[in-house]
């Protein structure tokens, strides 16, 4: 295996940056919140470890894989990933969930993995710039215009799906009889949540005939003196006042009521690549918030049900998420049996067992683990007892050669050209971070490998 940094065959592992944000965490922090549940025997004589700041993990209103990830303090869940041609040569990170119910690292991952998803699709040559069309869908929970009021939030989400379907194959059946091309498979959805807890749909439609007639309206109303988002707010027959009753937005409302959706929908064309993306890029303060209107965190679905499916798209149409298909791993998990105290490791059995290529090396990276839980527990009671004897600690991403752990010391240059080159080095990504954390563009000037 080609020599390099340890974050650099991280990355190639599979490490995401959710996962790489923890790695220079203060020891105490990197300790994790308290494993044993409440019924233990040891959580009740308080003989347990020191939990570190943080959200709580036992949070049940998440689901079981958000609230062990690392980025929530977790410890107890670990990935070991080797390469298919090398499994002796492990690499053990602590498991992060790239959840968008997960705060932090995670959901902006899940945001640009999304972002990234949707921007390969819309760019296919296939596609025009000016034909898709972007749809806001709201629930009329009061039942102002269905006549059926929605009982909660949560029945309003579960029911999300069914009215898509709806919608949509209304929608499809509506431009086929109008003599246009059939959207198919071309669309993609995002839900979202209002301050109020209430779900919206994003829809984003490739269909240039809707495309062009939305333009012409939104110019004929401009025209009659309608601003903002008078220009674009879907109407019905029975609404004359939103514009044309025999519109384009009028067979659109009609079909939004007929589907449990609210007349507060809006739907308007792109008119150029630039307005493109306008509606996908939403820009903020903060560099690495730049994220797509379709993809962005301010309105995340938090209280939606578990299992609940954020994105929607029809069948073939976004790419699917790229990894590197030269590594594989397990998931080794740290149980607790509440009665006796005891914790071990374990992998869960996946269905049909593990292939025989990889037996061998789920059971060394189980032994691994266990032997790494037994050195974490014997620190831990020496810090108990406030002393300095135990074993050091063992970092958050490691590399085993077989039942060995890797040490990598990075070597000390031995003559002045070496100091030179690396303090040039230090000198230069440093003053790119700061470049990049102000936005500048970059410098004129002198460059550093030209100073005296």
């Amino acid at each position: 295996m080609a020599e390099g940094s340890l974050e650099r065959v991280a990355a190639q592992a599979g490490c995401t940056p959710a996962a790489n944000r923890f790695l220079d965490r203060p020891p105490e922090e990197a300790a994790g919140p308290c494993r044993h549940k409440d019924k233990s025997p040891r959580h009740r004589s308080g003989d347990c470890a020191i939990a570190a700041k943080g959200p709580d993990r036992h949070d049940l209103s998440l689901p079981k894989h958000v609230r062990n990830c690392a980025n929530r303090g977790g410890r107890d869940w670990w990935l070991w990933s080797w390469r298919h041609a090398a499994p002796e040569l492990k690499i053990r990170r602590p498991y992060t969930c790239g959840s968008w119910r997960c705060d932090g690292a995670c959901a902006r991952h899940n945001s640009h993995t999304l972002f990234a998803r949707l921007r390969s699709a819309v760019s296919d040559v296939r596609h025009h710039e000016t034909g898709w069309c972007f749809l806001v869908l709201t629930i009329d929970r009061n039942g102002y215009y269905s006549g059926k009021p929605w009982p909660d939030a949560q029945t309003a989400y579960r029911a999300l799906s069914t009215m898509t379907g709806k919608f949509l194959k209304r929608l499809r059946r509506a431009c086929v009889k109008r003599g246009w091309a059939d959207p198919r498979n071309q669309w993609a959805m995002v839900i979202e949540s209002h301050m109020s807890g209430w779900p919206h749909a994003n829809l984003m439609l490739y269909s240039p005939e809707l495309a062009a007639e939305l333009r012409t309206e939104t110019f004929t109303r401009t025209q009659a003196g309608a601003v903002g988002r008078e220009q674009i707010i879907l109407g019905t027959e029975a609404t004359p006042d939103r514009g044309d009753p025999n519109g384009v937005r009028a067979w659109i409302g009609g079909h939004a009521i007929a589907t449990d959706w609210g007349l507060e929908s809006t739907a308007d064309a792109a008119r150029s690549t630039e307005a493109l993306a306008g509606y996908l890029v939403k820009m903020a303060s903060d560099p690495d918030a730049n994220v797509g209107e379709l993809a962005k965190l301010t309105q995340v679905p938090k209280s939606a049900p578990f299992r609940f499916r954020r994105l929607r798209s029809g069948k073939g149409f976004l790419p699917p998420v790229k990894k590197n298909e030269d590594f594989t791993g397990a998931l080794v998990k740290r149980v607790e049996d509440w009665q006796t105290g005891y914790t071990y490791a374990m992998v869960p059995e996946p269905k049909g067992g593990h292939s025989l290529e990889r037996r061998p090396a789920v059971a060394l990276a189980v032994r691994l683990e266990d032997r790494v839980l037994e050195q974490d527990e014997e620190r831990r009671w020496y810090e108990r007892r406030r002393s300095k004897r135990g074993p050091p600690a063992i970092p958050l991403l490691t590399r085993w050669q077989g039942e060995q752990m890797i040490t990598e010391t990075r070597p000390e240059p031995t003559t002045w050209e070496g100091v030179r080159a690396e303090a040039l080095d230090i000198l230069r990504r440093d003053r790119k971070r700061r470049m990049r954390s102000c936005g500048c563009g970059s410098s004129s000037g002198q460059s550093l490998g030209e100073t005296g």
